[in-house]
């Protein structure tokens, strides 16, 4: 791949992630059999590396740069990604939000975590609300930024905020519910019940 395009990549993410332009297709694909096959329908090999065994990506030949910078471009937001989780572990230490991977390998999953004590339960509920982030919006900060930045995110205090309220006001409910209960469905066993 021309020089210009970054550093060498990893056969595996090669294949995993040019799916996602709709121009690359594989040499398997039903209507291109063979390399020379697809050349004959205008389809030139993409020249990335491949894992062993995995049969050559094709893209229409007017489109091979443009698909080659995309795929670049999203093998890099990858590599971003990933070094930001590795970062995230390491900077998020004793917080109570942490980074987890998303499911589009660009992105990453902050969830924030916090305890809802209640009286006649026999351990706190632990509630957890989480939000998906583009891996470049957090990039190329300190490891003290990112702490800060992910601890004074609006959107997970407020959704974490939110979540603790409605918990507390259903146990609420619950519990009115079963006062005074002459049977055996009194807040204590319900209690115990969601406790399990």
């Amino acid at each position: 791949c021309p020089p210009a395009l970054g550093p060498p990549v990893a056969p595996r993410l090669v294949h995993e992630l040019p799916g996602a332009p709709p121009a690359v297709v594989t040499a398997a694909a039903p209507v291109v059999t063979r390399v020379a096959h697809g050349e004959g329908l205008g389809l030139v090999p993409l020249g990335l590396p491949l894992p062993k065994g995995k049969r050559a990506l094709l893209v229409p030949a007017e489109r091979r740069e443009a698909v080659l910078l995309e795929i670049h471009g999203t093998l890099d937001r990858a590599r971003r990604r990933n070094a930001l989780l590795a970062q995230g572990r390491r900077a998020l230490e004793g917080w109570s939000t942490s980074l987890h991977p998303a499911d589009d390998r660009t992105r990453v999953r902050a969830v924030r975590g916090d305890d809802l004590p209640w009286p006649g339960l026999p351990a706190p509920v632990r509630l957890q609300v989480s939000r998906v982030l583009d891996a470049m919006e957090l990039a190329d900060l300190t490891d003290d930024d990112l702490a800060l930045r992910l601890e004074g995110d609006p959107a997970l205090a407020a959704a974490l905020e939110e979540a603790l309220s409605r918990t507390a006001a259903r146990l609420h409910r619950y519990a009115g519910e079963a006062e005074g209960a002459d049977d055996a469905w009194t807040f204590a066993s319900l209690a115990d019940r969601l406790s399990r």
